[in-house]
């Protein structure tokens, strides 16, 4: 009947996975980044930064430090804002900057990017620099959360 064996079995493939009701979970990736960096983060200056992580008593805040030009930081931010998101550990995190910020980096001895700050009750609890793998941001919130 069918001359073409291989092509019925890439009908079948392709008939068979767009009609499953199968969700997907839905990441950053597959979102709209920016409506969710917006939610999960609020964007930091030199001045401001101070009073936000002494607002935070007994939460868990994280700054990140990164640049636009940044490759790292351009791949490192799903990660981060999946972690964020996907965590059900209460959290703050702070977005800086780096070329916006310069008063900010230098004060916080930031030598390279990204950079992410760890805090809990305005103590600095742990520095990261460079890429983590969701999952290596998520045991480090729930480890720092229980601090």
């Amino acid at each position: 009947m069918f001359k073409c064996p291989a092509l019925l079995l890439l009908l079948f493939f392709v008939l068979f996975t767009s009609c499953s009701n199968e969700k997907k979970p839905v990441t950053v990736d597959t979102v709209d980044l920016a409506k969710i960096e917006k939610q999960a983060t609020v964007s930091l200056d030199a001045k401001k930064i101070h009073t936000w992580l002494s607002s935070g008593r007994d939460s868990l805040t994280i700054l990140y430090f990164y640049a636009d030009w940044c490759k790292i930081c351009q791949k490192f931010r799903p990660q981060l804002l999946n972690a964020i998101t996907g965590s059900n550990t209460p959290l703050r995190t702070g977005i800086v900057n780096s070329d916006q910020q310069k008063a900010a980096i230098s004060e916080f001895g930031i030598t390279s990017l990204p950079t992410i700050k760890f805090y809990k009750n305005n103590r600095l609890l742990y520095t990261s620099v460079g890429f983590l793998q969701e999952t290596e941001l998520q045991k480090l919130i729930v480890k720092f959360a229980k601090m």
